[in-house]
């Protein structure tokens, strides 16, 4: 990893705090959109895309834009090739398990990843926990069949050397610690 990376530079508390809001304000737009104005339609990988998954990719790249400008953004919503990708970059997902969204289960997430010199230094994953009356927590391609526990999906990460946070306030901290 290059010392030189902006986003290495500016990833403080400040920062993973923004970061964190973001990927809230993301959960939010999914959840606001009404399950009748869904608007499914399928891509050209016949995978599905919602009104919510473009209403959290919104938020989520005028959130990044804002923050960290001239970093180019990789989503699974945007064409290929948008933005190509240079040092860093940002990978998103702004709603991974959109056939469980679509099917009323709500067990989804919100992704977003800061890469440099391609490798990943920091993730920001909405869904362990939810507001009440509401599940999040898809991210099953870690666990074998997609299924399992967050704690199981907490342990998987940990066990492939990536450093987890128990809650937002020490993000910044266990960021710290993986540098």
């Amino acid at each position: 990893m290059t010392q030189k990376s902006p986003v290495l530079r500016a990833v403080d508390a400040e920062l993973v705090g923004k970061l964190t809001e973001l990927v809230a304000r993301a959960s939010a737009a999914i959840l606001a959109v009404a399950p009748d104005a869904l608007d499914t339609r399928l891509k050209a990988d016949r995978t599905p895309v919602t009104a919510a998954d473009k209403a959290a990719d919104a938020v989520i790249c005028e959130g990044l834009a804002r923050l960290l400008p001239g970093i180019a953004v990789v989503s699974e919503e945007r064409p290929a090739g948008a933005q190509a990708p240079g040092e860093t970059f940002a990978i998103v997902d702004p709603l991974d398990g959109t056939k469980e969204f679509v099917a009323g289960l709500g067990e989804y997430t919100v992704n977003i990843a800061l890469v440099t010199d391609g490798r990943p230094v920091a993730g920001f994953i909405a869904g362990a926990t939810a507001p009440p009356g509401r599940r999040m927590g898809h991210a099953g391609a870690i666990i074998s069949g997609g299924k399992g526990t967050a704690a199981a999906k907490i342990a998987a990460f940990e066990e492939a050397g990536i450093g987890v946070a128990a809650t937002p306030s020490v993000m910044a901290e266990t960021l710290a610690k993986m540098m």
